[in-house]
């Protein structure tokens, strides 16, 4: 019989000696000192004993996978089940109505909160500048109204799948929970300080004024505060009805704004045209004296239509016809003083300034126009030799019919003082009195044909003044002054002496005036 060592020299396992004792049966007479007799397994009874073995440890094995496995189902199913049931009647994180956090309240929770807040419950009132009011609860008979929307939007949160949505909370709006008094609200809308004409500025369009310096310019329009009333009421009841917390009267527009602003075509068309006009001022010179188109003349001649401002240029057919009266000279008798100090009325003449009346109107009206400013002449139909004297200037020729002399001024210095033999005073022979301009110079030259005239005589120095009258010299006469002229005058020319007529000549120029009285 084998010994008990040789089994574990075999790598048996004590649990399987002592299986393999168990399987013997012990009696009283068996004497226990005595070496037992065992059987040796073979080679494939060990095998079934390893597989019995392996199987029994296999089967503990699932036996404890399956208690934890039933352990963790029962608490995923009681943390499932509690989450459910929570947020049955919670809301999910994240949640807002009318935008106030609700997150994990119910429902009779969030009710309590409304109705507490009811109270607390404002409208702040936006309005221009930063401005703010606020109506209270109070104000306006705020209250809260359970319609079950806050049922409703617990209903309808998912609260199988909170796993999905817990961190996923929904946003709600509530239109008609709370509720107010329409005519309070109305009331107290109207008392806003912004709606009360003592706080109110109202718009100023634009417009077109005259300024302290007598210029045009548009004023800037103002803005001001007040408010359409009617908008305002709109807005704000809007807000109640949705149970706001604010609500701007500027976003949208409440306010009355001006009609005409400051960039207004019509406007700066105007006042354009206004200072355009006004800033026209024209100088017509007339010797040292001066006539002047100014904004004081024009204004009366300036209709502004509200379209346009125009200048009526009517008015300048007057304007020049009374600068002709004023300032003519030509053909008009006039006062003369003469050598020896005495003024003498000279009748008409053909030497002096004269307008011409048609083409001076054009161009001032022209230059009116076109809004020019500046010193300007008028168009002459004839012209002085300048505007001192009279007219006469300090050079010109003094002839005295009565005491038959002649005195020739240059820069009213004397250069030449002479008796003279005028026309014989009968028929057309006479010297004309007037002032006149010389129209010509000549030297040598030839007075009259035989075959017209009469007489044909030759002079050294001829200036005609008016027509066939001028001053020349008279070589054939021996004596000059006195009477002569009554007698055995000139056909109307003056006749000098021959030293004195070269001195006039070279002193007189074509327009030099000519005094004969």
């Amino acid at each position: 019989m084998s010994d008990p060592s040789d089994l574990k020299d075999r790598n048996l396992p004590l649990e399987d000696e002592d299986s393999e004792l168990d399987d013997i049966e012990l009696t009283d007479e068996d004497d226990l000192t005595e070496p037992v007799i065992r059987h040796e397994p073979t080679e494939e009874e060990l095998r079934k004993m390893q597989r019995r073995r392996r199987l029994r440890s296999a089967a503990k094995l699932i036996c404890v996978l399956v208690i934890i496995g039933c352990v963790l189902a029962a608490g995923i199913y009681a943390i499932y089940d509690h989450y459910y049931e929570y947020y049955s009647t919670h809301f999910y994180e994240g949640t807002t109505i009318n935008g106030t956090d609700v997150s994990f309240r119910t429902v009779d929770v969030i009710k309590k909160s409304i109705r507490s807040d009811i109270s607390k419950y404002s409208l702040t009132v936006h309005e221009k500048d930063g401005t703010t009011e606020v109506l209270s609860s109070e104000d306006v008979g705020w209250a809260y109204v359970d319609d079950g929307k806050v049922d409703e939007f617990m209903a309808s949160q998912d609260a199988k799948h909170w796993y999905k949505h817990y961190r996923d909370g929904a946003k709600f709006e509530i239109s008609a929970g709370t509720t107010y008094d329409r005519d309070k609200a109305l009331a107290s809308i109207r008392s806003l300080h912004a709606l009360q004409e003592e706080y109110v500025t109202k718009p100023v369009n634009a417009a077109l004024i005259q300024n302290a310096e007598g210029n045009y310019e548009v004023t800037p329009e103002i803005e001001g505060n007040l408010l359409d009333a009617s908008k305002v009421e709109k807005q704000i009841l809007a807000a109640l009805d949705g149970s706001k917390k604010s609500v701007s009267l500027v976003e949208p527009d409440c306010y009355v704004h001006p009609e005409v602003f400051s960039d207004n075509e019509n406007l700066c068309r105007r006042r354009d045209q206004w200072n355009r006009l006004l800033g026209i001022h024209l100088t017509y010179e007339f010797g040292d004296n001066y006539e002047d188109i100014d904004r004081s003349m024009l204004l009366p001649y300036i209709t502004d239509d509200e379209e346009n401002v125009t200048l009526s240029t009517d008015f300048v057919t007057d304007l020049v016809y009374s600068w002709g009266a004023k300032y003519d000279t030509f053909g008009l008798d006039r006062y003369f003083r003469t050598y020896s100090g005495d003024d003498v009325l000279v009748p008409g003449g053909d030497y002096g300034w004269c307008i011409n009346i048609d083409e001076t109107i054009a161009k001032v009206k022209a230059e009116l126009e076109n809004a020019e400013s500046g010193v300007r002449e008028v168009i002459w139909l004839y012209e002085a030799m300048g505007w001192d004297n009279d007219g006469l200037t300090g050079t010109y020729v003094e002839v005295s019919l009565s005491q038959q002399k002649l005195w020739c001024y240059k820069d009213y210095e004397l250069v030449a003082a002479t008796d003279v033999v005028t026309g014989q005073p009968t028929g057309d022979r006479e010297t004309v009195r007037g002032i006149f301009a010389i129209d010509a110079k000549k030297s040598p030259a030839t007075l009259g044909r035989m075959d017209v005239q009469g007489y044909s005589s030759p002079v050294e120095w001829w200036c005609p003044f008016n027509g066939g009258q001028g001053l020349h010299d008279a070589p054939w006469r021996g004596a000059f002054g006195g009477n002569i002229y009554l007698s055995n005058g000139s056909h109307g020319c003056v006749n000098i002496p021959v030293d004195q007529m070269e001195a006039i000549y070279d002193t007189v120029s074509i327009g030099t005036a000519v005094v004969v009285y």
